[in-house]
């Protein structure tokens, strides 16, 4: 009896026959491995069948810790191989482990030697035992030191990475992550999410410690029968479209690298995402138009053939830059011409069933004329564009992240124009966040009928990323195979107050000096104070009334002028390669991004936010990666998640008298990813679950019920609504979320100490994790009541409702139909959402808007009485539990209309007067869906941006569509009776009023 790992076991002697020194011999040949092992292991049971023992056969013969595989698949030293590879040829080694070469399982690696000779490369599959054994490093080095690699293919797992010093450094080369998928082509084929939560975590996540792109499947496990013996084995079967694939991408690469950068023909694309007046080329914190203008000379100073105008885009500041290029790519002509029969010869190349859909969903290919036209700028060999919308019908905004509709054919005309009709190299990427990463397709390890994959097709995609946003980096990398370079989010900062609350905290700062010296004077000033909070909105915010006694309504109102006071934004946007305040990171993100365009390794690095204490994320200009899934949450993240789920507790019970009994929160990916995983540790912590760890590893193993009596309050009715980023990335944790609330729900405990189980009591289902169907992103409230027909708030809670439903858990996180939601949206007592990052807030897009103000408005459309919680973590150790309205008034306030801000973006010209609207946009989302806005504070902005003559003036100036869509959007408020304004002259055409 042998055991079925390496190691002897002892026990098993008792249940053998033979001695055990006879048993240990045989177990010999199995721990050494390979086919000649495998038949001296034979000759050895032969020989104790005939009365002897093995020891008469050869020895085992362990095979080295690397070797080389020759062209029949025999083991050869890897130094011959390497001698006998043709020396003109690109280098290309292909990591793959030992073991399985052992066992025989190589057809993988050869099938992707075969398509990367085929397009002349030098294949060497190298087995070997670990990229971590000493052994194995030493011999890596030294095959680089003689010959350096063009790229490196791994189908290896994990990160070997230890520290900055790691041997495949030394290439300098990219690595392409190959995946030998754990389970079944079909089951594969049949996912939407394409890995498994342990493939996901080993195979995706982990890699990209190691700074490896890509997640390209090129085999997959079946079982298969031996036609000689009829034995019956599970191996890893190669995909040859797969293997195609990446043999493509290789080519992409090495091709790139090996032409001279005078001659390399470069795409630069901003997004135009979400699509309203004045968002072109929008982007996460970044001024994208300064940007092309600043990477523009970076290409140009570089070696890169520009044109004799490159120097225009580098002239002026921010707002100059950026007023030219955009003008030309919004108003210029459309000189860009891609023929439509070079789009219907590619069309015939792709799948059947990619183009079925396609035609299904857009007909036959049409443009005016005989072919498809597009706004460019071209500098010589680098050609800037806005990326087209993903849909041009009227259903544009509604197809952004349909996971049926494919791209319209003038989509896909213009990244095959790319490369048919400019031929470029690569792929720059700029701004967080385009629709290419979104297009319909699995989540990771996509197929050949994935849209992401039809389009980039052997593409090297670069992609500056802000280094803050790392849940929305994660599909950029795994289906694009994209080189995410972060880059710094704009400096945040606390400026003294500005505006109605600088006056408000005068005037409370005077009533008090009054109150001593001159009680009639202090009479006038304390009704002075009560107005104009009344009028800004200040007093609906912190809960003043008239009929509150006047010392309490000073002492919220201060308190709330102070909470003001101390509200850190951002002060501009960040141009990429330039930072003053850090330019170690400035000069990273300019040398990554050359070093990424000449072919070479762009070094990994963490991707969180630098506000947040996370200086590891510093200097930007690496190649991002996230955290080990399985290790979230981290220890400290269930320390503050703890903190953060008392925070809401106690100021629930401060306004209500009592703890909330169910409760709502939202999910993303990207603060989970931030913080380690304080949101989903909060939502453990008010279940009374605690997560559990391996010691050693530091990884969640699951999680441990709190006894009652160690409790701090009733375990509460949790109900998790997740973004589709968040399902895509952490199956694991939505099984573990599941499982606890499942065991909470299971206990015997008295009603009033456990609202789960009394819910189960009740008969009310077990599912509490709830989101879109999988492959949708969003909760499509939003952009219902920015762009949609609708009339009553009830309309946009349908829609989140509609959005919300599919239930999600199981040990893989999967989803299925549920329309549960409404119950727990009903039923709920509070909603909370948790803002993780100083600088970033509520009103920075309508992404929160949608979660947040979709819960308000279907709470109220199903008669529900949810409190809005707005839950402030930037300061992990002092969580800030605030209402919506006190939040949203905070923001306005403190920053919408704050001086410094304002000026701050107008510096920046169209990007930052686009930053304007998108804040107003997501203010008008919450008057849409919640009472939580106070008319003073549309008053207040529009005091503040149109009343102000010299600051309408600029943000005209500076982006005329975003001053159209800020004054309709105004307009659009008044009409729909969101904003009853006080003042007079709100009438006038913006601009017209005079600021007082």
């Amino acid at each position: 009896m042998l055991p079925g790992d390496d190691r002897l076991d002892d026990r098993l002697a008792q249940y053998g026959t033979v001695p055990p020194a006879c048993a240990q011999a045989l177990l010999a040949y199995f721990q050494a491995g390979g086919v000649e092992n495998m038949r001296a292991l034979l000759a050895g049971v032969a020989a104790v069948l005939a009365g002897g023992l093995p020891g008469a056969t050869p020895p085992p013969r362990p095979p080295p810790p690397i070797f080389a595989l020759d062209a029949d698949g025999a083991p050869t030293p890897w130094d011959a191989a390497l001698a006998a590879l043709p020396s003109d040829r690109a280098l290309v080694p292909i990591l793959v482990y030992r073991s399985g070469v052992a066992a025989g399982d190589a057809a993988m690696a050869r099938a992707v030697a075969g398509a990367l000779a085929d397009r002349g490369h030098a294949p060497l599959v190298l087995a070997l035992t670990s990229l971590k054994d000493p052994i194995v490093a030493a011999e890596l080095g030294a095959l680089i030191a003689r010959r350096k690699p063009a790229l490196i293919v791994a189908a290896t797992a994990f990160s070997a990475r230890d520290g900055g010093d790691f041997v495949l450094d030394g290439a300098d080369c990219p690595i392409l992550q190959a995946i030998p998928v754990g389970s079944p082509r079909e089951a594969w084929a049949a996912s939407p999410r394409g890995l498994s939560a342990v493939d996901l975590a080993m195979q995706a996540a982990l890699p990209e410690f190691d700074g490896r792109l890509g997640t390209i499947p090129v085999a997959f496990k079946a079982d298969v029968t031996d036609a000689a013996t009829g034995l019956a084995s599970r191996r890893l079967v190669p995909d040859a479209e797969g293997v195609a694939a990446l043999a493509d991408l290789a080519s992409g690469w090495i091709a790139l690298a090996g032409k001279p950068r005078g001659e390399r023909r470069l795409a630069l694309v901003m997004s135009d995402y979400p699509a309203r007046g004045g968002r072109a080329g929008f982007a996460v914190g970044l001024d994208t138009p300064a940007s092309v203008a600043a990477i523009s000379a970076l290409l140009a100073q570089a070696g890169y053939d520009l044109g004799r105008s490159a120097h225009e885009l580098a002239c002026g500041g921010p707002s100059d830059r950026g007023a030219r290029l955009m003008t030309a790519l919004t108003t210029g002509p459309a000189d860009f011409a891609v023929p439509l029969a070079d789009y219907r010869v590619w069309l015939a190349t792709i799948p059947s069933t990619a183009r079925d859909a396609l035609l299904a969903a857009h007909g036959e290919p049409a443009c005016e004329g005989e072919a498809f036209r597009f706004r460019v700028v071209r500098k010589g060999n680098l050609l800037i564009a806005l990326q087209p919308p993903r849909d041009a019908s009227t259903e544009r905004k509604a197809r952004y992240h349909d996971p049926d509709a494919p791209p319209d054919h003038a989509y896909l005309a213009f990244y095959i124009g790319l490369r048919r009709r400019a031929g470029v190299d690569a792929l720059i990427h700029l701004g967080t966040h385009g629709t290419m990463e979104w297009l319909p397709g699995k989540a990771a390890a996509l197929s050949p009928g994935c849209w992401p994959r039809l389009i980039s097709r052997g593409l090297p995609v670069i992609y500056p990323y802000v280094v803050d946003d790392p849940g929305e980096a994660a599909p950029a990398k795994r289906r694009l195979a994209a080189v995410t370079i972060g880059h710094l989010p704009p400096a945040a900062v606390v400026a003294l107050p500005d505006g109605e609350a600088a006056l408000l905290r005068d005037l409370v700062e005077e009533f008090s000096q009054a109150q001593e010296m001159d009680p009639r004077r202090a009479a006038i000033v304390a009704a002075d104070i009560r107005e104009r909070a009344r009028a800004s909105g200040l007093a609906q915010a912190c809960g003043v009334t008239d009929e509150m006694d006047l010392t309490m309504a000073l002492t919220r109102l201060d308190a709330h002028l102070c909470d003001i006071a101390e509200l850190p934004f951002r002060d501009g946007l960040h141009v990429y390669g330039e930072a003053a305040h850090e330019p170690a990171s400035a000069e990273a993100e300019r040398d990554s991004l050359l070093r990424a365009l000449d072919g070479r390794f762009v070094p990994p690095g963490p991707a969180g936010s630098p506000q947040r204490g996370r200086p590891d994320v510093l200097p930007t200009g690496r190649n991002l990666s996230t955290l080990d899934p399985r290790a979230i949450p981290t220890r400290a993240a269930a320390r503050l998640g703890a903190r953060a789920a008392q925070a809401v507790i106690a100021r629930h019970r401060q306004d209500h008298g009592d703890h909330p009994r169910r409760i709502v929160m939202d999910l993303w990916a990207s603060p989970t990813l931030r913080s380690g995983g304080e949101d989903i540790a909060q939502a453990l912590a008010l279940m009374g679950v605690e997560p559990s760890w391996d010691h050693a590893s530091t990884r969640v193993t699951g999680f441990s019920v709190v006894p009652q009596p160690k409790l701090a309050h009733p375990r509460l009715d949790v109900t998790l609504r997740i973004s589709g980023a968040f399902r895509d990335t952490f199956p694991a944790q939505i099984g573990l979320l599941d499982a606890a609330a499942r065991a909470v729900a299971a206990l015997d405990e008295p009603d009033d100490w456990n609202e789960p189980a009394a819910a189960r009591r009740r008969g009310e289902t077990g599912a509490r994790i709830f989101g879109a169907a999988p492959g949708r992103y969003g909760a499509a409230m939003a952009d219902l009541a920015l762009d949609g027909a609708w009339e009553m708030r009830g309309e946009l809670g349908e829609a989140y409702l509609a959005a919300s439903g599919h239930a999600y858990g199981g040990a893989e996180g999967e989803g299925r139909a549920d329309l549960g939601f409404s119950a727990r949206v009903r039923g709920a007592d509070a909603f909370v959402h948790a803002s993780d990052t100083a600088g970033r807030d509520i009103l920075e897009a309508s992404s929160a808007a949608d979660v947040i103000g979709g819960f308000a408005a279907a709470s109220e459309r199903l008669g529900g009485k949810a409190v809005l919680y707005s839950l402030d973590t930037s300061s992990p150790d002092r969580p800030r539990a605030r209402t919506l309205a006190e939040d949203i008034a905070r923001i306005v306030h403190g920053r919408l209309t704050h001086r410094r801000w304002i000026d701050g973006h107008l510096a920046h010209g169209w990007r930052g007067a686009a930053e304007l609207a998108e804040a107003l946009d997501a203010l008008f989302v919450y008057a849409a869906s919640t009472d939580a806005v106070a008319d003073g504070l549309f008053d207040a902005v529009h005091q503040a941006w149109c009343g102000d003559a010299a600051t309408w003036a600029a943000l005209q100036a500076a982006n005329a569509p975003a001053a159209a869509s800020i004054a309709a959007r105004l307009d659009e408020a008044r009409r729909r009776v969101l904003w009853r304004s006080r003042r007079n002259s709100i009438g006038l055409a913006p601009g017209r009023e005079a600021a007082a």
